[in-house]
């Protein structure tokens, strides 16, 4: 193919204190009209050799296969498996098409990471604009920052910038939900954005499904019957935003990969945490309107955001609704949160919402029956609250809606929390060293099944004897002293900070060159919570990534590319 009908799409991550940062799918990007996706069923990526400055032990390979495993799906026709060829792992030219490297970039050969570029990750990803057809893709890290396996404080989490970078490898752009992996911020030290939640899943889905799902189709337009393009479409149940998608330049929407069930339906515009800056829109030529309101389904055009009108989907149907009549625009504007992280049966006192203009509203609503609102105050710029979780509470985001009385004006903090399990913690190994092949006894809390132990370069299951208590076989490993990190499979870890001591250890066996480990199935995690915030109340000061998209046109082959923003 020549090269001027090839085009370089770059997912770029960056680190800063504050300040800026038809569509099936809000983050599935498109080439007009096709989206980005891989042609073939199989596709092995490459991490390259040298692998992570300051990480000798061989757990940040481990943590990027862990990365591309979870996207690993039965119900995906698109498999990723690693090639550990010793030739294709010692090369370092990820611009060449045959080669779909993970790599450290040390010296800004890709001159991604100049003095005060603020970037953390990129993700070339390399297609054909006449078909959607992805022909290449890389994850390039910065190799001069500081990275970390064993949940470090102040370093980037390799497995969780990893998962979100695979995404993007997939063909998948940022997502407007704010605690998905895919959206556009994350803080550094953090690693919840290792696993992917529903809005995550759908994309996947949407683009690699064996069986698409259910589907929502339908228009969003102003009263005059003028076309809405760019608002975010959100199908939400019981609270839950499910997945989302985009109007086009004709306001026509189309949300794949749900599951069967009753739905309510909102539009809202990208003006809060996510805008069009943060989504790659050059190759779809997508437009993003702002200028209307947060307004719910109904078949008249609207309903009530305090009752909207349900919509009822059988599983495996489309369901096409009428046109989606908007509201006028309001003040409220969302850009955040302070501790998301919301615990089955417990009064949480610190959850908060960020934002601007947030004092036009008088009543805020959560939907669904298992969290409840025991008080809030809605200032200017936050809304506390104060929030009973119910103790059957199932894991996953939540939505909340900020409503003004008088006219039904409405804005919705769109998956802004997440209901997540107690996080696990390590107290003790039993015993304290040992030799490859013994059973261990790891000692601890709110221990799950499904979990793992991760040890230098090696992974172990972790069979469950009580939530406080379980035992795994040390599996081979060189002879050291160990930070042991045991994750639940909602992506949530913790390290035994005393060490574990190896003795008579052996070589590490190399993995084979289709060996992405199976990750357990993922219920929680997910990405940041907004790109335009400054940090959060419940880190203050701690810096955050924020990913943009740039289209680039491939200029020249092994020479710079030219960046067109």
């Amino acid at each position: 193919m020549p090269r001027t009908n090839r085009i370089l799409l770059f997912l770029l991550t960056l680190t800063a204190m504050s300040g800026t940062s038809a569509l099936a799918y809000v983050h599935q990007r498109t080439a007009g009209q096709h989206p980005l996706r891989w042609a073939d069923t199989l596709v092995r990526f490459v991490i390259q050799s040298e692998g992570a400055p300051g990480i000798t032990d061989g757990s940040d390979q481990t943590a990027v296969r862990t990365g591309f495993s979870a996207w690993d799906s039965s119900e995906n026709f698109l498999q990723l498996a690693e090639d550990t060829d010793s030739v294709q792992r010692a090369r370092t030219d990820w611009r060449s098409d045959d080669v779909h490297l993970v790599t450290w970039d040390t010296t800004n050969e890709s001159g991604f990471f100049g003095a005060g570029s603020g970037l953390v990750a990129a993700t070339p990803v390399e297609f054909d604009p006449a078909t959607g057809a992805i022909l290449d893709a890389d994850v390039i890290l910065d190799g001069t920052r500081s990275w970390s396996t064993t949940l470090e404080p102040g370093k980037f989490d390799v497995q969780a910038v990893v998962t979100h970078e695979v995404g993007h490898f997939l063909g998948l752009d940022h997502s407007a939900v704010h605690r998905a992996t895919m959206n556009p911020a994350v803080k550094e030290s953090e690693t919840w954005q290792r696993s992917l939640e529903t809005d995550d899943r759908a994309g996947a889905t949407a683009l690699y499904g064996v069986h698409a799902g259910a589907v929502l189709s339908g228009s969003v337009q102003r009263a005059d019957g003028t076309p809405i393009s760019g608002a975010h479409v959100v199908a939400e149940r019981q609270g839950v935003p499910v997945a989302a998608g985009l109007s086009d330049v004709e306001g026509r929407f189309r949300i794949q990969g749900l599951p069967g069930g009753t739905y309510v339906v909102y539009a809202e515009p990208l003006n809060g945490a996510v805008t069009a800056a943060h989504l790659q829109l050059e190759s779809s030529r997508q437009q993003i309107e702002t200028g209307f309101g947060t307004t719910f389904w109904g078949p008249s055009g609207k309903s009530s955001p305090r009752n909207p009108s349900p919509v009822s989907l059988p599983a495996g149907a489309e369901q096409a609704l009428a046109p989606l009549v908007v509201e006028a625009s309001a003040p409220m504007r969302i850009t955040g949160s302070g501790t998301p992280f919301l615990r089955p049966g417990h009064l949480e006192q610190g959850a908060s919402i960020s934002g601007r203009s947030l004092s036009h509203a008088d009543t805020v609503l959560i939907p669904g029956n298992d969290l409840v609102l025991v008080s809030s105050r809605i200032g200017i710029s936050s809304v506390s609250l104060r929030l009973q979780v119910s103790p059957n509470a199932a894991t996953g985001l939540r939505s909340v809606r900020l409503i003004r009385d008088s006219d039904e004006a409405c804005v919705v903090f769109t998956g802004g929390f997440e209901v997540r399990a107690e996080a696990p913690s390590v107290t003790e190994l039993r015993p304290s060293s040992a030799t490859p092949g013994s059973r261990i006894e790891l000692v601890g809390a709110n221990l799950q099944p499904g979990a793992r132990v991760f040890l230098g370069a090696s992974v172990a299951p972790l069979s469950i004897l009580a939530a406080d208590q379980g035992s795994f076989v040390l599996p081979t490993v060189p002879d050291g002293l160990y930070t042991v990190v045991v994750e639940n499979p909602d992506g949530q870890a913790a390290r035994l900070s005393a060490g574990f001591s190896v003795t008579g250890g052996g070589p590490v066996p190399e993995p084979t060159s289709d060996a992405t480990p199976s990750a357990p199935p993922s219920s929680g995690g997910g990405g940041g919570g907004g790109c335009s915030v400054s940090p959060s109340s419940d880190a203050p000061g701690a810096a955050w990534l924020l990913l943009l998209g740039l289209l680039t046109l491939w200029s020249a082959r092994l020479g710079p590319v030219r960046r067109v923003a």
